[in-house]
């Protein structure tokens, strides 16, 4: 009887703390400004692997989300100084709690980003030794994704932050500068997400993202160039709200610091960063993220 009533209690109680918007960020258009070739369309695949633990001091209510997302992503220019950045992703989501296990998969929302280089040192004279690319953009997520609550099916995961997609319509604005010196390079990626309300009433926190990167150039006799980086990122999850009602139990805040590599040679480019939590607070306490793994392979033109 008590194990009866301590499932039936998580049940209730995770399908409130637990609606926070987890499952992705405008950050899947960070890119570094300066880099090889960074004037050329592409087209290319992102795998990205990320997860979090859930009531970690708790019996009966800790639990394990993991979510790995597969992304077709595209630039284009259709002008000099303009750029469009798309991505469509396919996800898939596992929960797993003490005595049963869920999965999720298919289409999620995809975004479009519209990038304006106002300065861009790139174009124009050739071997300079200070480089500079500043750049806005304005961006939009489409709810395509499923996002589908059903509260008499104990067998569904009937939480906000589990669904396919956020059935909202989101706009984003982001930010880029980036400095070059010979072959050391900085850049830093500013980005804030307004979040929409979807037809269930419940409007996500806005995120924010501040997120920076330090890397240098290495020049291999065979034509490939290796790009070692360090990352740090901040990133702040506001308090979600359901029917204009503000929840207390959601949002947060996160600090990351990563290590990768990008390897481009000619047309193609390979890039793999892993990132770890150095310092988080999110949902009271009560949500625990853990390292988080992106891998792109791109084809320029």
């Amino acid at each position: 009887m008590r194990l009866f009533i301590s499932v039936l209690f998580c049940l209730i109680f995770t399908s409130k703390l637990y609606s926070c918007d987890i499952c992705g960020c405008a950050n899947g258009f960070s890119f570094m400004g300066i880099m090889p070739q960074s004037n050329r369309s592409f087209v290319g695949l992102r795998y990205k692997y990320f997860s979090f633990n859930s009531h970690p001091n708790s019996v009966y209510l800790k639990s394990q989300e993991t979510f790995q997302q597969t992304e077709f992503q595209f630039r284009i220019f259709p002008f000099a100084k303009f750029q469009l950045v798309g991505n469509i992703p396919y996800s898939f989501h596992q929960k797993s709690t003490f005595d049963k296990n869920f999965t999720l998969s298919g289409l999620s929302d995809p975004s479009l980003l519209g990038n304006y280089n106002i300065l861009n040192t790139l174009v124009g004279e050739k071997n300079r030794l200070i480089n500079h690319v500043l750049s806005i953009g304005l961006g939009l997520k489409f709810p395509l994704g499923k996002y589908e609550l059903n509260q008499q099916n104990s067998d569904e995961i009937n939480i906000p932050n589990f669904q396919l997609g956020t059935g909202t319509w989101d706009y984003f604005i982001s930010t880029s500068y980036s400095l070059k010196y010979k072959r050391l390079g900085w850049s830093t990626d500013i980005q804030f997400r307004q979040n929409g309300i979807n037809s269930n009433q419940y409007q996500f926190g806005n995120r924010s993202q501040i997120s920076s990167n330090l890397f240098y150039q290495v020049y291999l006799n065979n034509g490939m160039q290796i790009f070692p980086m360090l990352n740090y990122t901040i990133e702040n999850w506001e308090k979600d709200a359901e029917n204009g009602i503000v929840n207390n139990e959601s949002g947060g805040q996160i600090q990351w610091i990563g290590f990768g590599t990008e390897i481009t040679k000619s047309r193609y480019g390979v890039q793999v960063m892993c990132q770890l939590p150095t310092n988080q607070n999110l949902v009271l306490g009560e949500l625990e993220a853990q390292p988080r793994l992106n891998v792109q392979v791109n084809y320029l033109f």
